[in-house]
């Protein structure tokens, strides 16, 4: 292409061949003008090739003036007044679709997005048509397909959440060198002129990142947790833990010390460890360095492996000091260990059948405990050394209380930030809030119950509280709920996981929500 300034629509009936640097140059404008609205849960509306022009060598946008949107660039939702942030990347994909091809939009229908990838690209040339410079092959660019496949598909739930999503999955090399996409670089606000294409969202939350590169036979991912303010560790059935820059969506190690699938995960309040727990109940601990320089690659090394159960762990914590381990697992018990050594402090065989999950309370001073036998048992931490004005390390468990209130497996625990709380999740689907000064004091089940939440249509999988008064909850049933509580009223419903929600994590000083599932992918959210 000369070194002039020309408007897209030239560029798609021009007679050159397009270079893949080109095509990226375009998407990664696109992606960037729409970031500013998306940042805002703002859909632009009416994307089409009059606003963007190629000059001096790249893309800009050309014009933000209001006009009307083009059917030929509209997703299928939007015509059916449904617009989403994907219907915007919909109108892009096609734009590019239209500069690689020659074609108009609709000539593509009914081709869907798979054959894109298993048909090759020249098939859709039009016959006058240049043909693609041999040194890019821009048309048979398997990245470039697969890319344009997450813009176009007929789902919206199929494609990149938002703009920003998508910017940060833009190809990283020397040959595409795309700044970071810093949020403050963008304007705070945008301007308010299309008021006629521009349509306000009704929910909040919306994600911000998102990471892909667990793989393997059985991707799915099990749990996650915050490692600092920027980083997030995953664990997953491919035997794997990575370690995540998220706002890049960049993984940036990957631990395989484990030889089975990786069912549990936690990181120590001091940020210097990270414990993972395998289905063939092995316990792994990871020593970390670096957590406080962000701008750093993490360095993390195996600290100690231990066979530390008879089955699968099923759920790790941290004491408040990271001085021990409380591991739960399929065989029943609930252990105790020294960060130090691995060495054994304390085992207790606590539920009939296998133990789900498990939950420290913030003063440190109870757990709780949910198996398949039915049962959610509180427990007290008896210290070994009675005397301490604090609590060092765990003597024996000492149980405070049994409840009997799910007809399935309690899947789930969680204790809120000043203990007032206590929330319980099913297999039945149900969610239970129990009051913590009524199970101390051993009221019976309709005193200590607080609120019955209703809300998915599945297994919970997870719980976790943000706040005093805001319990999330994640399920089987794809979605993630946030609940006000005690009233136990739905807050928000996000969706956009293509299989279970299995695991929740909450970073405070970023306001941000992980979600992880068994699609293989984990999910930033942020309002």
């Amino acid at each position: 292409m000369a070194n002039q300034s020309r408007p897209l629509f030239v560029w798609m009936n021009h007679q050159q061949p397009v270079a893949v640097a080109e095509v990226w140059s375009l998407l990664a404008a696109g992606l960037r003008f729409l970031a500013q609205y998306h940042r805002h849960d703002l859909v632009y509306g009416s994307l089409s090739p009059g606003i963007f022009s190629y000059d001096h060598d790249k893309w800009q946008v050309a014009a933000v003036s209001p006009v009307s949107p083009d059917p030929e660039y509209i997703a299928p939702e939007q015509l059916q007044g449904q617009a989403c942030l994907g219907s915007d990347l919909y109108s892009l994909g096609l734009m590019v679709l239209q500069l690689l091809t020659g074609k108009p939009p609709f000539s593509f229908f009914p081709l869907s997005p798979d054959q894109l990838i298993t048909e090759p690209f020249a098939n859709l040339h039009s016959p006058d048509r240049a043909p693609i410079s041999p040194s890019d092959q821009a048309l048979n660019h398997r990245s470039l397909r697969l890319f344009l496949q997450k813009l176009i598909h007929p789902e919206p739930s199929q494609r990149f959440a938002n703009a920003l999503v998508a910017y940060r999955q833009l190809p990283k090399s020397e040959q595409y060198n795309y700044p970071l996409l810093d949020l403050e670089e963008l304007p705070s606000s945008v301007t308010q002129d299309h008021s006629v294409s521009q349509l306000k969202l009704n929910h909040r939350w919306h994600t911000v990142s998102e990471l892909v590169g667990h793989g393997g036979y059985v991707p799915q991912i099990n749990a996650i947790s915050f490692w600092g303010q920027e980083r997030l560790i995953s664990a997953s059935d491919d035997h794997t833990l990575k370690v995540w820059h998220w706002p890049s969506a960049i993984c940036e190690q990957t631990l395989q010390e484990h030889t089975s699938f990786v069912k549990a995960l936690a990181v120590a309040p001091n940020g210097q460890y990270c414990a993972s727990g395998g289905a063939d109940g092995r316990l792994i601990v990871h020593q970390m360095t670096h957590q406080t320089h962000d701008v750093d690659a993490p360095q993390i090394n195996l600290h100690w492996a231990i066979n530390a159960h008879n089955q699968g762990i099923t759920a790790i914590v941290f004491t408040q000091d990271s001085g021990q381990i409380i591991t739960t697992s399929a065989d029943k018990s609930v252990c105790v260990w020294s960060i130090a050594d691995g060495s054994l402090f304390h085992r207790c065989n606590a539920h009939d059948l296998g133990i789900l999950c498990l939950a420290l309370s913030a003063n440190g001073r109870y757990i709780a405990t949910g198996s398949s036998d039915r049962t959610l048992k509180i427990w007290e931490i008896v210290p070994s050394d009675p005397n301490a004005d604090e609590l060092k390390n765990i003597g024996e468990l000492k149980l405070v209380q049994q409840i009997r209130q799910h007809t399935w497996g309690v899947s789930a625990v969680a204790f809120s930030p000043d203990g007032q709380w206590l929330a319980s999740g099913g297999q039945d689907n149900q969610i239970y809030v129990w009051s913590m000064a009524q199970v101390c004091c051993q009221r019976p089940v309709k005193q200590m119950l607080q609120t019955t939440i209703n809300g998915h249509s599945w297994t919970i999988t997870t719980l976790i509280f943000t706040n005093d008064h805001q319990l999330w909850s994640a399920s089987w049933d794809k979605t993630i709920k946030c609940w006000d509580i005690p009233q136990g009223h739905n807050l928000t419903t996000l969706t956009g996981h293509t299989n279970s929600v299995s695991a929740l994590a909450w970073q405070q000083n970023q306001n941000c929500l992980g979600s992880a599932s068994y699609d293989a992918t984990v999910r930033l959210w942020q309002n």
